[in-house]
């Protein structure tokens, strides 16, 4: 379900709420509105992550602004009902319904399980200085399978993964960009999420496994086995000597050498990873959706953007643009590749 039908789902909700309500307060102007630094108790709305700012807008629109480990972001959106002294944020999977208190610029949230202190400094950022929305530069190209993948590039071809289930051969997908049709469909042993181009050959994952793989691109076979990181990497970046690696089940980072087969460094995020890229002194990591794009020494977020209605799992660079592969809820096919900008 794509955000617009859970916004719609949840509008009628709050719709009947305000129906069978017993006072109808007018709370339009409530200064509850306007844009709040979270100053303790964001773990209790975050999705995963900590909530650093609460957006709240007469529209009954909300955004909570994510914060992961190392300045990842994250943003969550949807809509709240204001009345009565109290607010109701509706989520994808439940109704969160606080009592407020307002004291100047000063906001505290309760409820018999949580309590969330707020505080209006005037430095708050809006959705779109936290996550920017990206602008599509290119027709969509379908991607070759209804499955999520990383994206790499060759310095010609783009370059997926992804498979259906276990019971069909596994491909990686050779992409002419220009052409937007596979140019090549590589048989391979592995069950590709995470994929990289380095030097002359493809690097990907196994899915469920903890190792990545050197992988002949002509021939699909395996040619080395890395040592053992996290489980489910779904994300492989090449810097021009090290290999990152983002371990979805480990929720960690891995500075991988593939000359010496060592882990040079590890980075606990406190979230899931997707696809990664090294593009331009920078690391780019996919975080539930959002692309997130960070410093490596130290590892540090900097910027973060999103697809509007989409979820982006993958991310490459030719050279003078930037690939997704992204996620539709209502699309058919669900999944498509875009040339993208910022």
């Amino acid at each position: 379900m794509t955000q617009s039908m859970k916004k719609q789902l949840l509008f009628f909700a709050l719709i009947l709420l305000l129906a069978v309500s017993c006072k109808k307060d007018d709370d339009s102007a409530s200064p509850i509105y306007g844009k709040w630094t979270v100053i303790s108790g964001g773990g209790a709305l975050g999705n995963g992550g900590i909530v650093k700012y609460i957006i709240i807008e007469p529209d009954s629109t909300y955004y909570l602004l994510h914060e992961y480990g190392y300045g990842l972001r994250g943003f969550e959106e949807n809509l709240c009902q204001v009345i009565n002294g109290q607010i109701t944020f509706f989520t994808d999977w439940r109704f969160n319904i606080f009592n407020f208190n307002l004291d100047g610029s000063n906001l505290i949230l309760n409820n018999p399980d949580a309590e969330i202190v707020c505080e209006r400094t005037g430095n708050e950022p809006s959705k779109q200085e936290w996550v920017k929305t990206a602008a599509t530069l290119s027709s969509a190209i379908d991607a070759p399978v209804e499955s999520n993948s990383d994206l790499a590039y060759d310095g010609e071809f783009l370059w997926c993964g992804g498979y259906l289930n276990y019971d069909d051969p596994a491909y990686l997908f050779k992409i002419n960009p220009a052409t937007q049709s596979v140019a090549q469909y590589v048989p391979v042993s592995n069950w590709v999420n995470g994929i990289e181009w380095a030097d002359g050959y493809l690097w990907t994952s196994d899915n469920g496994y903890d190792c990545i793989y050197k992988v002949n691109a002509v021939t699909g076979s395996n040619l080395f086995t890395s040592v053992e990181m996290g489980a489910w990497i779904r994300g492989i970046a090449f810097d021009g000597q090290y290999l990152w690696c983002g371990s979805h089940n480990a929720e960690t980072i891995y500075k991988y050498h593939p000359v010496l087969n060592t882990i040079e460094a590890t980075f606990k995020i406190g979230c899931q990873p997707g696809g990664m890229a090294y593009i331009q002194d920078h690391l780019y990591i996919c975080v539930n959706g959002i692309l997130n794009k960070c410093t490596v020494d130290p590892l540090q977020c900097v910027d973060a953007f999103d697809i509007e209605g989409g979820y982006i799992h993958g991310i490459a660079h030719d050279g003078d643009d930037f690939w997704v592969y992204v996620q539709f809820g209502d699309e058919t096919p669900v999944y498509k590749i875009y040339k993208v900008s910022w």
